[in-house]
C-alpha cells in the first residue's frame, strides 16, 4: 500500500533534517510545479529583484523564487555571481497555472518588460550576469520561444538586433533569502526596464 504524505509535513521533515531554506523552497516549487496543470518556465533578463517583482503580479503565477543558472559553479553565493567568475545568470524560476496564464503569454509579457537588444545589460547596469536568456524545458518549449522572437524581431518593435538567447535549463540555485521578494519587503516600486530601440 502506498502512503499518502501530506505536503506540510514532508516540507516540516525535510526541514528537521537540516537542509538548507533554499533547498526546501526548491523542493516546493517542484511539487508544485508537477500539479495538473501547473508548469514552470525560467527567465534571465537583468536584475532578478524586478524579474520577481514583475512576475509576482501576473494573474495566473502561482510563485516565483530568484536565483542562478546557466554557469559552472555549484551552489554559487550572489558575491560570485556578481563578480561574473561563475558563469551564471540571475534568474527567476516561475510556477504558472496554464488555465490562467500560458507560456507564450509569460514570454511575451517578459520580453515586453525588459529591453531583449541589449546583450549584456539591464537595470541596474552591464555584466555577464544580466545576459536577456529563456531557458527551455523541452522542445514543444523551445520551439514556441524561437517562433515568438522571430516574430517580435519581424513586427518592428526594435530597430536592433534582439539578443535574447534560448538555452537549455540547467541546474537552478535559489539565491539567498534576502533576495527573495526584495522590492516587495522594501516597499519599492519595480521601476520599466523596457525603453525601446
Amino acid at each position: 500500500m502506498i502512503k499518502e504524505y501530506n505536503f506540510n509535513d514532508l516540507i516540516g521533515s525535510i526541514w528537521q533534517l537540516g537542509l538548507c531554506f533554499f533547498c526546501q523552497a526548491t523542493l516546493a516549487q517542484s511539487i508544485e510545479a508537477s500539479q495538473a496543470d501547473y508548469d514552470r518556465v525560467v527567465f534571465a533578463g537583468g536584475c532578478f529583484w524586478h524579474l520577481d517583482s514583475a512576475f509576482t503580479k501576473v494573474k495566473g503565477v502561482v510563485s516565483t523564487q530568484v536565483g542562478f543558472t546557466g554557469g559552472q559553479t555549484p551552489f554559487p553565493q550572489y558575491r560570485q555571481v556578481a563578480s561574473g567568475t561563475s558563469g551564471h545568470v540571475e534568474a527567476i524560476q516561475v510556477v504558472f497555472d496554464t488555465k490562467q496564464v500560458s507560456y507564450t503569454e509569460l514570454i511575451v509579457y517578459f520580453l515586453d518588460f525588459h529591453n531583449p537588444t541589449y546583450p549584456y545589460r539591464q537595470t541596474p547596469g552591464p555584466g555577464a550576469q544580466y545576459q536577456s536568456i529563456i531557458f527551455y524545458r523541452d522542445s514543444t518549449h523551445y520551439k514556441i520561444a524561437k517562433e515568438i522572437l522571430q516574430k517580435v524581431q519581424k513586427s518592428g518593435k526594435y530597430t536592433l538586433r534582439i539578443q535574447t538567447k534560448v538555452q537549455k535549463v540547467s541546474p537552478f540555485y535559489p539565491a539567498e533569502a534576502y533576495h527573495q521578494k526584495y522590492l516587495d519587503k522594501k516597499h519599492q516600486r519595480c521601476p520599466a526596464m523596457n525603453s525601446g530601440n
